[in-house]
């Protein structure tokens, strides 16, 4: 079974024999050396801000209850978990009053009824009304179907797809080699509402793996909460040449009270909603996103370049970076990325970043090593932007509360992945070779409730 990071207060300086792990004698904790409180690797002279480690439990809680529910109909007792937890076998055991089937599990030998996910009259009309960004209340009236049916075939609809969508996702943690995009965005709503995302896709195809945001539906401790403070997000520079820009991000970074201090700027959570600080939510997310990496033998990583995430990052993969099985790399789009950087590279910044050119800008290795197992591959560069610029799209900017926005966000994943297609008519589905053709929204709610249904019916063994 996996396990998880629980404690992240250690070193993550690539190069020191301390990067990642707990409790070595080379640490004093609670330093204030540098203004803010962290701990001091002596062996290597860093000081990593301390991280409010109950804090990120609580995220990555939520976030596998979220991304990984338990798998439908299954045993609620053992409740395997989507793409996480072997699934255990059943035999019938008779029928209810009304006739449904009812199993006993072989696992754990608690009883069950069996029940179907279905699909309702009118999850056709709503689920094409999201893809084409229809209003919610312009459907409701559309349909005459009150505002509390709809968000509860919202979220049966999200249920569903979920769920098929992440068995399709077993198959791509069948390659000895995963390359894994990471990038951040500001999510807005109306009434200076919103949220920090972070988006993971598969680097070769596009295929978004894992969405989340900081927004808790509990309240957090003093030291997880977002304080809204005036946005040191680092700016794009596109009007600068490459080496220019990666300077002044460079400077911007420098600026920030200590490295994982990202701040948004004026930004409210929605009603329902807690806001954490930006790099909790990373810690949290790179730890779930070990769901679809730990299966891998080698790991590629390439993350945008902010400071922030980097440490979350480096925590997901610390066993592997040890033992040469993982290399995490900074990214920066340009379009003077092959032009103005030579092949060797170029050194920026105060550490003396080696930056090496792209066809897509530039990239930097974190895990900077003298030789690679696996080469340097970004393929699907905006995978991560184009993801974001299709939310905006899809999720209306008027919503208020917390309450349906993972289902919003769910739906919009499986409609990117499978429906949304680039210039050459391909889905990032279909690039990742999980389907030969792109979906309408039709086809995706029928072959997911098709395929659930035939899940059903394999997984009746020991009759």
């Amino acid at each position: 079974m996996l396990e998880f990071r629980r404690s992240f207060n250690c070193c993550k300086s690539f190069g020191c024999s301390n990067l990642g792990r707990v409790n070595s004698p080379d640490y004093t904790h609670d330093s204030y050396h540098l203004g803010f409180r962290a701990l001091h690797c002596q062996r290597c002279g860093s000081y990593p801000p301390w991280v409010d480690d109950a804090s990120v439990s609580q995220l990555l809680s939520q976030l596998l209850e979220q991304h990984f529910q338990p798998r439908l109909n299954t045993c609620p007792n053992c409740a395997p978990r989507l793409l996480m937890d072997h699934n255990p076998e059943y035999q019938h055991y008779g029928r209810t009053g009304a006739g449904n089937p009812r199993v006993r599990c072989k696992s754990c030998h608690k009883v069950y009824t069996l029940g179907r996910w279905t699909v309702n009259e009118h999850m056709p009309a709503i689920l094409l009304a999201l893809a084409s960004a229809t209003p919610p209340l312009q459907t409701m009236q559309q349909l005459t179907i009150a505002p509390k049916i709809y968000y509860q075939l919202l979220g049966r609809l999200a249920q569903g797809l979920r769920s098929w969508s992440r068995e399709q996702e077993q198959q791509l943690k069948q390659r000895p080699v995963q390359r894994l995009l990471s990038e951040s965005q500001i999510i807005k709503f109306s009434g200076n509402r919103g949220l920090w995302t972070l988006a993971s896709a598969d680097a070769d195809s596009g295929y978004i793996l894992l969405h989340s945001h900081n927004a808790s539906h509990q309240p957090m401790s003093v030291e997880g909460v977002y304080q809204s403070k005036p946005d040191s997000r680092l700016a794009q520079f596109d009007e600068l040449s490459i080496l220019q820009a990666l300077r002044q991000r460079y400077e911007q970074t420098m600026q920030r009270s200590h490295f994982e201090e990202l701040n948004l700027g004026e930004l409210q959570s929605l009603r329902g909603g807690y806001l954490a600080k930006p790099a909790l939510l990373a810690y949290a997310h790179f730890q779930a996103l070990r769901v679809f990496s730990d299966s891998h033998q080698h790991i590629h990583h390439y993350l945008e370049q902010e400071s922030c995430i980097r440490g979350a990052a480096l925590m997901g993969c610390a066993e592997r970076i040890h033992t040469k099985l993982a290399e995490v790399f900074y990214i920066i789009r340009h379009q003077q990325g092959e032009t103005a950087i030579p092949p060797e590279g170029h050194n920026v910044g105060w550490w003396n970043d080696r930056w090496y050119p792209d066809e897509f800008g530039a990239y930097c290795p974190i895990t900077s090593r003298h030789h690679y197992t696996h080469p340097f591959k970004l393929t699907a560069a905006s995978a991560c932007e184009d993801f974001f610029s299709y939310v905006r799209q899809q999720v209306p900017t008027q919503l208020k509360s917390l309450a349906p926005l993972e289902s919003l966000f769910e739906v919009a994943r499986c409609l990117f992945n499978y429906c949304h297609s680039d210039n050459l008519g391909q889905s990032p589905a279909m690039r990742a070779g999980l389907v030969s053709e792109r979906l309408t929204p039709e086809q995706l709610l029928y072959t997911a409730a098709e395929a659930l249904a035939g899940e059903e019916a394999g997984s009746k063994k020991g009759d």
